[in-house]
């Protein structure tokens, strides 16, 4: 069931989270600070 159809919606999906996250992530000092101490 994995089709070609099916691959190009996850990239693209995954694309469009990652884009999302990273301009909030540039956006908003304080949040950035948030997202690394979760990491760490």
């Amino acid at each position: 069931m994995n089709s070609p159809f099916v691959s190009i919606s996850w990239k693209r999906l995954i694309e469009v989270v990652l884009l999302i996250w990273t301009m909030e992530f540039f956006n908003n000092s304080s949040s950035k600070v948030k997202y690394w101490d979760s990491f760490i």
